[in-house]
């Protein structure tokens, strides 16, 4: 171990506070000069000022220019009293303050590196926890896509009747499920816009003007199920084309979403299509889309299929924070403020 590492695992991470850093300071001079006093018949008479340099030596990196200048302060009187005591004067007490400041000097300089380097340590130490997490972040991600995308595949090897078919449907998700992606890292730490998210998944289908996205602005995706979501609605709106509203000419697809103070919904709705019929067992795209919200407390897929197009409602999602848009959480303390406010007037 060097000097250098000896310091700094000696050495507090920061000097002390003044009124500390003074008491050090009074206490060390204090000691030395008991010391140096209490040693006089071994030591002699001479050298009288050497005892009290580790003490602001100390001071000076512990406490900092401060308690120094304290410590060269008390252990300047207490020399001079010292060697008068001794040898009936008090010479060298000039001398000594100019050596010692020197000293003090140097020893807060020492201090002022070992703290630069006490600073890049941290950095460097906070780097590497930031890349750790970053890195189990990314590696928890990208096995999350890949279990994503090796159910999508499965799935659409199932319900597609041919290659074609098998292709449309995946290029379909997976450009669903890069929108959403792209959605996360630009928002950041913040949620995604629903209204965004549904339009970033509509986006193929929505040139024909038979879709219309009336979702609030404010409306928040329930954290973790972004890119669920997003493919349930892609879901839909490639069943809608083969078989529901968006298959015919005069069929529309309406996208509605709002929230009340607590929980949020989507809805799809399909009208002026072909005739709908109650299907069968749930296929795969029906699985998908009923596991939009997994990830969300509370959250629930509705599919009805009425006669006159399907209708999809994904709601029970909690609104994060105190307010979303326009709804506000009404606290009692308010109320009873405003209460005492009309009391008063």
């Amino acid at each position: 171990m060097d000097a250098q590492t000896l310091l700094l695992a000696l050495l507090p991470r920061r000097t002390l506070p003044f009124w500390k850093g003074q008491l050090l300071a009074v206490g060390l001079a204090a000691v030395s000069g008991v010391l140096r006093h209490a040693g006089t018949p071994l030591i002699g008479t001479t050298s009288v000022y050497t005892a009290f340099f580790p003490a602001i030596l100390i001071a000076a990196l512990w406490a900092g220019p401060r308690a120094a200048a304290t410590a060269i302060l008390v252990s300047t009187i207490a020399g001079a009293w010292i060697s008068f005591s001794i040898e009936g004067s008090g010479v060298g007490w000039l001398m000594f303050p100019l050596i010692a400041a020197v000293v003090a000097i140097v020893a807060c300089s020492v201090r002022a590196a070992l703290d630069v380097q006490h600073f890049r340590s941290g950095a460097l130490e906070n780097r590497d926890r930031e890349l750790a997490s970053i890195s189990r972040e990314l590696d928890h991600r990208s096995k999350n896509t890949l279990a994503v995308v090796s159910a999508l595949t499965r799935q659409a090897a199932e319900a597609s009747e041919n290659k074609e078919e098998m292709r449309d449907r995946l290029c379909g998700h997976f450009a669903a499920m890069g929108a959403a992606q792209t959605l996360l890292l630009e928002v950041g730490s913040k949620n995604v816009a629903v209204k965004r998210l549904v339009e970033e998944a509509l986006a193929p289908f929505i040139q024909e003007g038979q879709i219309s996205v009336e979702v609030d602005p404010e409306l928040e995706a329930p954290t973790g199920c972004e890119v669920m979501l997003s493919l349930a609605v892609n879901e839909l709106a490639t069943n809608s084309c083969k078989y529901g509203a968006l298959s015919a000419p005069s069929g529309n697809v309406r996208v509605t979403g709002s929230h009340t103070d607590l929980q949020a919904n989507l809805v799809w709705s399909e009208f002026g299509g072909p005739r709908v019929e109650t299907p069968g067992p749930a296929s795969t795209g029906s699985r998908l889309i009923n596991r939009a919200l997994t990830g969300a407390p509370g959250g629930r897929v509705d599919v009805s299929f009425h006669p006159a197009g399907l209708r999809c409602e994904f709601a029970g999602w909690p609104v994060s924070g105190w307010r979303r848009g326009k709804a506000r959480l009404r606290l009692p303390f308010r109320r009873r403020r405003s209460i005492a406010s009309d009391n008063r007037r």
